[in-house]
This record gives structure tokens, sequence and C-alpha cells, in this order.
């Protein structure tokens, strides 16, 4: 495990996102306040010298650093602002010398939500609020129960589309809103994507089957469906520019009322997915092999087993218990398993080198002035020395590495 610590570097940031780790270096983008003026920077860590290099900074109104995106792609990052009500700017730099290489901007009639996917460096996806706005331009989606618009942004022609197939502005939201991309895979020289077609927390449509197995709710007033689709990005494309329905290329699970189908991550050349059937209670964990698309299925889990929450990781899956006095943590069909004091808000945020487990919690202090203040603590506990430390610091885990902030 390697630990950055931004704060041993005096080096002050309220918020923090990994971008990309090479093994010599981390690229982060962070927030920081200089001089009562917020900061959008990306920075590079050198591992060896433990120094840091600013490449790219912007000012940015508190409190949307989140709505903020920068992706490495090659040897650029591409640095997304949605900051303006009505307008996104994007711009291509350079990750070694910061140079801006290209810029865009892109206008809207209305207002921009928070979400935005990525897709490769050509397209992406983002939202608009229209939840207070009226007119005929609307009614089709007013009609659907929809408050937002999503737009396809086309780089390349300097073009957005907006998207009219319902599945696809609703059931982006849950999984890609999350994870800000449309995961991508290469087959034959074509580009692919994978797009999860979900509307619910997993408890909440699993209440839903609930509702109707009892007979309290009709089953033809529920018109979502899950489904995880691999499609072709040309094909994804063009129907959303001729609105017209996609085909898939391979539907990798479908569950209508019956179960839920959720993508977890992606882990070198693997995709990891989730499929859960409601009357049996057992949800299947498969993993696609992206250079050949084959699927194998490599964890069951039956939730009648399970009481507590499940934190899903590629191919792990953890449990989170918690008593009033006691937290616990444990591996399913691992060797994970450790009870420890519970503290405020404590949350399970890794495992790393089968050694080292990331345990998160906070407490609220009032300060001099008579005010609440959140202080975050972060405890790592060492399986093989048998020992704890601990760390009045935010952090953030990815692969072998805990950054503390």
């Amino acid at each position: 495990m390697k630990i950055i610590n931004l704060k041993g570097l005096d080096y002050d940031s309220e918020n923090i996102r990994i971008l990309h780790y090479n093994g010599e270096s981390v690229l982060l983008a962070t927030q920081r306040i200089k001089q009562d003026v917020c900061w959008y920077e990306v920075i590079r860590y050198c591992i060896e010298t433990e120094q840091i290099k600013l490449i790219y900074t912007y000012k940015i109104p508190e409190h949307t650093f989140w709505i903020q995106r920068a992706r490495v792609v090659g040897d650029k990052i591409i640095c997304t602002k949605g900051h303006f009500e009505n307008q996104i700017e994007i711009e291509v730099i350079h990750q070694i010398t910061g140079e801006i290489l290209t810029n865009y901007r892109i206008h809207t009639d209305e207002p921009l939500g928070c979400t935005m996917i990525y897709i490769n460096e050509h397209y992406f996806i983002f939202a608009t609020d229209i939840e207070e706005l009226e007119g005929d331009k609307y009614q089709y989606f007013k009609e659907n129960g929809i408050d937002y618009i999503y737009y396809l942004a086309d780089l390349v022609e300097g073009r957005v589309y907006p998207i009219r197939q319902v599945n696809l502005l609703k059931g982006l939201t849950v999984i890609h809103g999350l994870i800000d991309e449309m995961p991508r895979c290469k087959q034959d020289g074509k580009d692919y994507v994978l797009f999860n077609e979900c509307y619910m927390e997993d408890y909440e449509y699993e209440e839903i089957y609930h509702l109707i197995k009892s007979g309290t709710l009709n089953q033809a007033y529920v018109k979502e469906k899950e489904g995880l689709y691999i499609i072709e990005l040309e094909e994804l494309i063009s129907s959303i520019k001729e609105n017209r329905p996609f085909e898939p290329f391979q539907i990798l699970g479908e569950h209508y009322n019956s179960g839920w189908v959720r993508y977890i991550e992606r882990k070198n050349n693997l995709i990891y997915y989730r499929i859960k059937d409601f009357e049996t209670t057992i949800e299947r964990i498969y993993q696609m092999d992206i250079d050949t698309l084959s699927v194998k299925e490599i964890k069951q889990i039956e939730h009648k087993k399970y009481s507590g929450n499940l934190i899903y990781g590629a191919d792990r899956v953890y449990q989170e218990e918690y008593t009033d006095r006691v937290y616990l943590i444990s591996e399913i069909e691992g060797t994970l398993n450790v009870k420890i004091p519970r503290k405020r808000g404590m949350h399970f945020k890794g495992y790393i080198d089968e050694r080292y487990m990331i345990v998160t919690w906070f407490i609220d202090i009032k300060d001099d002035n008579d005010e609440w203040d959140t202080r975050d603590f972060v405890m790592v506990y060492d399986f093989i020395e048998d020992t704890i430390i601990e760390y009045e610091s935010g952090c953030e885990v990815f692969k072998d590495i805990l950054l503390l902030y």
C-alpha cells in the first residue's frame, strides 16, 4: 500500500478526485480556496520525489467542484466545466505541460443539470433541468414524467442532439450518472459501449416486486425494465441523431419486475456486473472479457443469508453490519472478517493488498465561535501486524493507494 498524505505536504484541499495512476505518479483533481477564491486544480503527484506539480487551474463558484469533470485520455486531459448556467465549456489540455490544445463551448436553452456522462473524446452526454420550464418544446418530456433533458454532444460536428428515447432518458440516470461514463470495449475493430438501463436503487425495485406480488400494486402501472446491453457505438450515436430505438449488439441480462441487472465496475480488461432474481433471492456476479466478450459466472449470493449492507467491488462483495457498539465488516466467500468498536458514520472504504482495511468515520464538535464543525477520520487496520493507525483526514482509495487530504 502506498500512502499519499497531501496534508503532510502542506497542500490543503477540500475535495479531491483521483484521475489516473501509472505506478510512478498520480493525477488528481482538487478544490482549493485561496484568499477566499475557490479554484479547481489538476495536479500531478510524483511517488518517488513526493512533489506536487500544478498542471491546470481555473476559478469556480463555491460548491461546484462535483459538477466539474476531468478525464485522462492518452496524453490528454479533457476538462468539462459545468458551473455556467446555460453553457458548457470543454478544454482539452496536454497532461504533461498543461497546454490548452482545443476549446469548445456548447450553449443550451435550459439551465445545466449535474449529470455528465463521458463516452469518448468525441462524444459525451449532459443533462439540462426543465422542471421549472413550460412550453410546447417540453411537453413530450413532461408527459413522460421527465424533469430534465439529456443531450448528446458531438464535438466533431460541434452540435448537440436531444435524446428522446425514454429508456435512455430515464435509464441513464442511476448507474451512468454515478460513474460519469458509458464503459467501452472494442471488438473486431469496432467500438462498443455498455448501457445499464435501470431506474431505482436496488431496494426500491425489489419493494415494487413485493407490492406487485402481494396485489397491492397493479403490474400494468410499472413500465420500467432493467437491462444491461452492449451497443455498437456507431449504432447508439445514429439512433440518438435519428430519434429511433437502438439495436443492441448483445444483451447481457434483462429483468421486468422480477429482478435487477446492475453494472459494478471495470477492472483491467474485465467488466463485472450482477443479476438478482427476486423470487429465489439469489444474486449472481458475472465477469465479461472485453477482448472476447465472453462471460462467466464467478459468484453466487443467497441474500436470505445476509442481513447487512452489501458493498460491491468488482469480483469482491463485502457485508457491513452495525450494532449499538460494534461495527462488523466481512467479505462474502473471502478471508476479511473484522469486528471493531463502532464510531459515528463508520463506513468501509477499501481493502488493499489482502492486508490493509480502510474505514472512515466523523465527529461533530463546536469550534471557538460555538459553531459546529465536522472532522473526518481514517483508520488503517493491518491484519499481518495486527496494528491500527488513525489519521484525522479525508481519504480516497484507488488500487493500492490510500490518499489522505
